[in-house]
């Protein structure tokens, strides 16, 4: 469970799980955690629109795909590969709601666009 969740869950009362969901479709669980941060102070909200994947795991999910693209991967960094994507779109998903709450509730959340698009710069 990332710290995203714990920390949704820890206020809301709700524990997600990371079973995957069906394609297209979000996990109860899941729903429940997007739910809860209507719940969260602007303060919390901040710093949910902030988290981003951690860069090691970043660096692992990308070297995965490169040897998936190059050479193939076996079960078990396939698992790695499945395991982080979902922590990547968790993150992602928890971080959009959050920067939608704020913006309905009258911030301004340009600044994340800015910081997001110079991640994406950034990154190889």
């Amino acid at each position: 469970m990332s710290r995203e969740d714990q920390a949704v869950g820890r206020r809301s009362g709700v524990v997600p799980s990371l079973r995957s969901p069906s394609e297209g479709e979000l996990s109860p669980e899941l729903m429940e955690t997007v739910e809860a941060l209507n719940g969260l102070a602007d303060e919390e909200l901040w710093r949910f629109a902030k988290t981003a994947m951690s860069p090691q795991a970043s660096r692992e999910l990308e070297a995965l795909h490169f040897k998936q693209r190059d050479e193939g991967l076996g079960q078990a960094e396939e698992a790695t590969r499945v395991k982080l994507i979902h922590e990547y779109e968790r993150t992602m998903l928890i971080r959009a709601q959050a920067a939608t709450l704020l913006r309905e509730r009258g911030h301004d959340i340009s600044g994340l666009l800015k910081s997001s698009r110079m991640t994406e710069r950034l990154t190889p």
